[in-house]
């Protein structure tokens, strides 16, 4: 099986920093990493995927971005269904400044915030083996 991740960052240079992180720990298994700059082109990879019965094991998402952020990225996502089969991650921060609402949204829809200052190896070692560990099977 392949893995299939998305990561979703406007920063590049946290971009490549998290693409490099998920690629060392996935070293040893097939991985297919693709990338979007903001949440609108996230999206697009979503649907995309989802016509072609392709999903996404995992989405790595920052949470403000320009265009779309990554909340309104995912939100949307749920509401048609474009990653009821996947791990879904929001990183942030500014964890403090997040708007309540928004939480108790995402919180429904199995969507996980977290603090990028926080956010390290071990973390993103955790996600990684949780989810790669469970396979999906198309509906």
């Amino acid at each position: 099986m392949t893995f299939r991740i998305l990561l979703v960052e406007d920063d590049p240079f946290q971009r490549i920093l998290l693409q490099r992180k998920v690629e060392r720990l996935l070293s040893q298994k097939p991985t297919i990493i693709d990338i979007a700059e903001n949440g609108s082109a996230g999206f697009e990879k979503l649907l995309k995927a989802n016509a072609l019965n392709l999903h996404y094991h995992l989405v790595l998402s920052d949470y403000e971005m320009p265009f779309l952020d990554g909340y309104a990225m995912l939100l949307l996502a749920t509401r048609i269904k474009a990653v009821e089969r996947t791990h879904c991650f929001l990183l942030t921060s500014n964890l403090g400044k997040l708007k309540s609402q928004d939480l108790l949204e995402l919180k429904s829809s199995e969507v996980i915030v977290l603090d990028k200052q926080s956010f390290g190896m071990g973390i993103l070692s955790g996600i990684l083996s949780t989810a790669s560990h469970k396979v999906f099977f198309p509906k």
